[in-house]
């Protein structure tokens, strides 16, 4: 135990990190070497799992429910980024500089996450520079895809960005149901205009029209 947070089974860990895209290229033995480094925690819904500016001392991973992902604005508001769910994971750019965290997290609903402290990851990178390599290619790869979703709200306008948002969801969490496709998203209207750059009452407007 380390940090009041209960081990979770490494075997179970292990399993998850296969299917993470970070640690997916890992091979099995430094994937359970790599597994028995995490701890468990829980948190209730719109509990703070970070705050912005934080010290950058860990990685998480979700194991159970949702969070969202915000930074603030000027205006003193706070902007959504985005909504996390199982198998994805926040906080890997601590992993590589332990600078303050740049946007803040908050769990949905009751959530659970498996967390890597930095300082045990360096140890692992120390003994496994295959595994280094492989996770710096997968951690450049997310940062283009940053860059392109920077792009896209730049060049799209409202409905297109809300459609390419709302099928991001439906790929990630959408359910069949006999009329159609049923999407549970764990946020209220601000929060989602915040996600697309709009106002509540101009997505009201839309999401109106498109029902």
């Amino acid at each position: 135990m380390r940090g009041g947070f209960p081990v979770r089974d490494s075997s179970a860990i292990s399993a998850l990190l296969t299917e993470t895209p970070l640690f997916a290229s890992l091979s099995q033995a430094d994937s359970i070497d790599l597994s028995q480094r995490f701890h468990t925690k829980q948190y209730d819904k719109g509990q703070v799992i970070l705050h912005h500016e934080d010290p950058g001392h860990n990685f998480f991973i979700l194991t159970r429910g949702s969070v969202k992902v915000t930074r603030p604005l000027s205006t003193g508001a706070e902007a959504v980024i985005n909504i996390l769910y199982p198998g994805e994971f926040f906080g890997e750019m601590a992993l590589l500089d332990g600078r303050p965290r740049s946007a803040s997290v908050y769990a949905l609903e009751s959530t659970e996450v498996i967390v890597l402290y930095r300082s045990d990851f360096v140890d692992f990178l120390a003994s496994h520079p295959d595994a280094a390599r492989e996770i710096i290619v997968v951690l450049a790869d997310r940062i283009r895809r940053l860059n392109d979703r920077i792009e896209d709200m730049m060049a799209r306008d409202l409905p297109g960005r809300l459609a390419r948002r709302l099928m991001e969801w439906v790929r990630k969490r959408g359910q069949k149901a006999p009329e159609g496709i049923k999407l549970h998203v764990p946020m209220t209207q601000s929060e989602m205009a915040g996600m697309v750059g709009a106002s509540r009452q101009r997505l009201n407007g839309l999401l109106g029209q498109w029902q």
